[in-house]
This record gives structure tokens, sequence and C-alpha cells, in this order.
């Protein structure tokens, strides 16, 4: 891939993954959080929809934690601090922060993802089960999108403004479509 055409490649994902990655010669950075957490949550909410206030803020906490590690991940060494600069940031979109760490880097972002994560007729956003049909396929993007940045705006700004040195932006719900940021899939 990447790496024969004489591109540095990392991957940058949960400590548990470390040694999938590196066997394949790729290097590595950990971010934070605990991957079986977030798995469990999903599982218990396929939409991600609770009221359970102590389950909101421990999810909100956990989400911090790997928003605050992405930074790093895309600018210095492990254990070191040797700069890190990356020419693209290839992201999926539960990171959240994506969109605002190419906004700080000034680098390209492409999102890639197992399923669709854009508007699409076809297939509605994978956290909503309860919308069907082309229109409501369509729209629960754009409604997921809005509710995850309603939930979780506080945090990311708080990131741009701690991590990034960037302002507070109002909505950044529409940012990746806005932008036209390209997607790849893995769908067969």
């Amino acid at each position: 891939g990447l790496q024969q055409y004489g591109h540095s490649v990392r991957i940058s994902t949960h400590a548990t993954f470390r040694e999938f990655v590196t066997d394949q010669g790729i290097d590595f950075y950990p971010l934070e959080g605990d991957p079986k957490l977030l798995m469990d949550f999903m599982v218990k909410h396929p939409d991600l929809i609770t009221t359970d206030m102590d389950e909101i803020a421990a999810q909100r906490e956990h989400m911090k934690k790997i928003f605050y590690s992405t930074w790093p991940a895309c600018t210095r060494y492990e254990n070191s601090n040797v700069p890190y600069t990356p020419d693209v940031l290839i992201s999926n979109p539960p990171v959240q922060v994506h969109v605002h760490l190419a906004e700080r880097l000034q680098i390209p972002l492409i999102m890639f993802f197992t399923m669709p994560w854009s508007p699409t007729e076809s297939f509605a956003h994978p956290l909503s089960s309860t919308l069907t049909g082309s229109w409501n396929n369509k729209t629960s993007y754009k409604l997921l999108d809005k509710l995850t940045w309603m939930g979780m705006k506080d945090t990311i700004n708080q990131f741009r403004k701690d991590q990034l040195d960037l302002q507070p932006v109002g909505d950044a719900s529409s940012w990746v479509r806005d932008e036209k940021i390209p997607h790849i899939y893995c769908i067969k």
C-alpha cells in the first residue's frame, strides 16, 4: 500500500490493537480509552440513547480521553517529544474530532469506515435503527450528526481551545458534509 510508495504510515487506535498493527510493520500510536467500554455501551444502547445520567457522564468522560489523546497521536512520536508531521489524516467517523485536527494541522482529511456514514437514500445512519425509507435514510445522518454534536459540543470546543489553540465553534455537526470530505467504505 502506501508504504510501498514511500509514505510514512501510522495507525492510532486503542492499545489493545498495538500488536496487530505493529506486526504489519506499521507505526503505532495509542489512543486513550477502552474499546470494550464503547462496545458494551453500544450493545446495551444500539441507538446510543440513554437517560441514565451516570452512563452519559461516563461515556462523555471516556470520549474526552480519546479526543485529548488524538493531538499527540498526530504530532509526536510515542514516548518522545520528537515532532511527527502527517501529510493527510485518515479517520473513522466516530472519532468526532478528526475535522478539527485536520483544520489545525492544515492537512486533508479522508473518512474511512466499514459501513456508510454519509447521507445515502439506500442506508440509514448506522446508529439509527428506527428511521427507514429513502427520505428517512438520508435524513437520519443529519439528525444523528446534530444529536452527537449537541451532546459533545462543549467537550469538543474545550478540546479545540486546550489542545488545538482554535476558537470554539457554534455548530460543527455538518462540517464533514459541507466540506465534502471524501469517504471510503469497506463494502463488497
